[in-house]
């Protein structure tokens, strides 16, 4: 019995040469990818059932307007600490505590909040 050919001349490599069908490709994937493909087909699903209203704006800038205050803080103190270093006679150490104090200050914050 004779090989199948591509056409090319080559014997033995058909498989090589034939195109992926859809069913060939179901047949690759693992069974997490599978689930990973149907976990992103019902997110989109909720997602589009759930809409974007008002409330979706109202919530993008009230968070956009709180980063913006958080960044405004944190480098607020970079134009500070020099005028301070001249004013104050601030050591190295003073500069760094003066520095970490915004962070001391969130966590002590946190901690207390999640309490």
């Amino acid at each position: 019995m004779p090989e199948e050919t591509d056409g090319s001349g080559e014997e033995g490599r058909s498989d090589v040469s034939k195109p992926l069908l859809p069913s060939d490709v179901d047949d690759l994937l693992t069974g997490e990818a599978v689930k990973k493909a149907q976990s992103e087909r019902r997110l989109e699903a909720l997602l589009k059932t759930s809409g974007f209203g008002l409330f979706h704006v109202i919530l993008l800038l009230v968070t956009g307007l709180a980063t913006a205050a958080d960044s405004v803080e944190i480098f607020g103190v970079s134009f500070v600490l020099p005028i301070a270093d001249s004013d104050l006679d601030l050591t190295t150490a003073h500069k760094g505590y003066l520095d970490a104090s915004i962070f001391i200050g969130r966590s002590l914050a946190k901690l207390w909040l999640a309490s």
